[in-house]
């Protein structure tokens, strides 16, 4: 493996990159030959003699073969990339793109993303807006974040990861990959499941604002509604972090454990009442993370632990709020 960064400088010098619109990089090397033998001996995704070593730039295209990177990659230069593939070989999982980070927030033109057989646990497109097709399978992915990529309309395909975490809602696709054991129908279930939850909360609101909750026994009944709605919620953010935190500390040696742990415990400490020891702690422990983890990683992390104790607060204040709440008693 070589250095992904200074592979880049050597390969396409900076002065070079707003030029690119097509990036490919490929561990694999298929024979572009029109030789009949070759194409008979090396048909696919093969080696020959006479590719093993090369790459081709053709106009505003650069593809590149027997490419194998290590480190964080940032590609921000390429300002009009539209085309971006990144992957390693999909039969020998030692021969994976060992990449801990990609920025490609600055490629705002980007169309099509395939990023596949890699060591990558997170990927930030929330700046890619005009991406319309993305292929992240067989990656360490342990959440995806689509919120700002409703321009996708093709195919989705994000299996053979970890993924603990994955909002459709916004998407316009002909077809999803979640993960091999995750039909399209249980997505479909999720994704309603959440519009469901937004049309309660809207419900609960509307109902608030009217003049026909005069009667205790009407507030009650709607509080009781937002509870089991908080209720839900709460408990699927803490499976989330739960499942998130174990698949990260499955990349971590035993120090780096404990100081991950350390990194929950202080978050929750500052978001119940903050203190300068406390935020420093938390700054530490960061430091010694990010050797380790990316700070997209660290932050799918602390923005679980931050959204479970909003979610404790607003159940606290229900609960307060139900409390003063006094029922006639019945009339005979």
């Amino acid at each position: 493996m070589v250095s992904a960064q200074e592979w880049l400088d050597i390969k396409i010098p900076a002065n070079q990159r707003e030029n690119v619109i097509t990036l490919q990089i490929n561990q694999q090397v298929h024979c572009r030959h029109n030789d009949t033998d070759y194409n008979n001996r090396y048909s696919g995704w093969k080696s020959c003699d006479i590719c093993l070593n090369s790459h081709q730039i053709t106009g505003q295209t650069y593809q590149f073969y027997n490419v194998l990177l290590e480190g964080k990659l940032d590609l921000n230069d390429f300002t009009n990339l539209k085309h971006l593939t990144i992957s390693g070989d999909n039969q020998n999982r030692d021969q994976w793109q060992g990449l801990i980070g990609l920025k490609i927030d600055k490629c705002v033109e980007l169309t099509s993303l395939t990023i596949n057989y890699t060591t990558l646990t997170s990927l930030n497109i929330d700046k890619n807006i005009f991406l319309q097709s993305l292929n992240c399978s067989n990656n360490q992915l342990i959440g995806l974040n689509l919120t700002n990529n409703s321009n996708l309309q093709g195919n989705l395909g994000c299996s053979g990861n970890r993924i603990v975490s994955l909002d459709i809602s916004n998407m316009r696709l002909t077809n999803i990959i979640k993960d091999a054991n995750t039909s399209l129908h249980d997505i479909q279930l999720e994704t309603e499941l959440k519009q469901t939850q937004s049309q309660v909360k809207r419900l609960i609101e509307i109902i608030k604002s009217n003049n026909i909750l005069d009667s205790n026994d009407k507030k009650l009944e709607v509080e009781r509604i937002e509870k089991e709605n908080l209720n839900y919620q709460l408990s699927r953010e803490e499976s989330e972090l739960k499942q998130a935190t174990k698949v990260v500390k499955d990349h971590l040696d035993e120090s780096c454990q404990e100081w991950l742990e350390t990194l929950l415990e202080t978050q929750q400490e500052i978001l119940q009442k903050s203190n300068s020891f406390a935020r420093k702690q938390l700054e530490r422990a960061k430091k010694v993370l990010t050797k380790k983890l990316s700070v997209e990683e660290i932050e799918v992390l602390l923005g679980k632990t931050i959204e479970i104790n909003e979610l404790e607060n607003q159940l606290n204040n229900l609960q307060i709020q139900e409390a003063q709440i006094e029922i006639p008693p019945k009339q005979n």
